[in-house]
């Protein structure tokens, strides 16, 4: 029971905001204890986690693949299958989601997304199914909005729009529900997957005209409390994405000055956080308006 608990530990503590760099010097004491004592069961959760957040952290040399000192994705993988262990396959699937989704590769994200779709049935506990919904949510809704930018608008296209609003709907449903029961764990997260829902709604085919401009004021009062209450929890990661996520909507109506801010406020979140490609990433964006503020 007590290996169970430090997994929950740190799998809570790595979505409370806890910074990266420590919580994984954190983790490779706990892993070392596991190891020691052959706790394989609880193993083939806690590693996919550990090297997830590690991944995060920066200290893999690919990040886009669980491979390193706490897991061999392949291996694990196939013994996940061999055993029949569904809830391991799943918290490798879940991890690789959320880690490719700070990456920006969201057709490789939205892939583990499906295949992580176990969660719904193998995981009982209110923070790795709040995780899994708002990942999911994160993901189609960024794949809507890049499709929504390409030329291909034909019958394929709508398709998988439609899809992925079924199953942000769905996801976003099942995170009300959590938020009702826990709120300080799942209330920001259910803001911000309703704000990019509105925004994907006001950016593609559905939201064109007034209604365009309904989704879009909608999405801006969601994304700015979900940032409020991300920020008040200490939050640091999902205070980040709410800040990206307003600043696109912003910069979408030409809003040029308040995206550059709220950007730069994700950028340093990201800092704190120590997600050291997200940094990058946003300092590249904040590059092309020249307003870098570096700490």
């Amino acid at each position: 029971m007590g290996m169970l608990a430090i997994n929950l530990y740190c799998m809570c503590a790595a979505h409370c905001g806890v910074p990266l760099p420590g919580l994984v010097d954190e983790i490779r004491r706990f892993y070392d204890s596991m190891v020691a004592y052959k706790q394989h069961t609880v193993l083939a959760i806690f590693g996919p986690m550990a090297q997830g957040l590690a991944n995060c952290a920066g200290q893999a040399d690919d990040p886009t693949v669980l491979t390193g000192e706490f897991l061999n994705q392949d291996e694990a993988i196939r013994l996940s299958i061999e055993n029949n262990n569904k809830t391991a396959l799943t918290a490798i699937m879940m991890t690789l989601t959320e880690v490719l989704f700070y990456l920006d590769e969201l057709e490789a994200a939205e892939a583990r997304s499906e295949m992580a779709r176990g969660a719904e049935t193998s995981l009982r506990t209110a923070l790795p199914l709040c995780l899994y919904h708002q990942m999911t949510v994160m993901v189609a809704m960024g794949q809507c909005r890049r499709d929504s930018s390409s030329q291909e608008h034909g019958v394929r296209y709508r398709r998988k729009r439609r899809l992925r609003f079924r199953r942000a709907r769905r996801s976003w449903k099942e995170l009300d529900r959590l938020a009702k029961n826990a709120p300080h764990t799942c209330l920001n997260k259910s803001y911000l997957v309703g704000a990019e829902i509105a925004f994907s709604k006001g950016h593609g085919g559905r939201g064109r005209g007034g209604r365009g401009r309904f989704w879009l004021d909608k999405a801006f009062s969601s994304y700015r409390v979900s940032i409020s209450i991300a920020k008040k929890e200490g939050y640091l990661q999902d205070e980040a994405m709410a800040c990206e996520g307003l600043a696109e909507a912003l910069l979408s109506v030409g809003r040029i000055d308040e995206a550059t801010s709220l950007y730069q406020r994700a950028r340093d979140c990201y800092d704190q956080w120590g997600c050291p490609f997200k940094v990058e990433r946003l300092d590249k964006r904040l590059s092309k308006y020249n307003t870098i503020i570096l700490p």
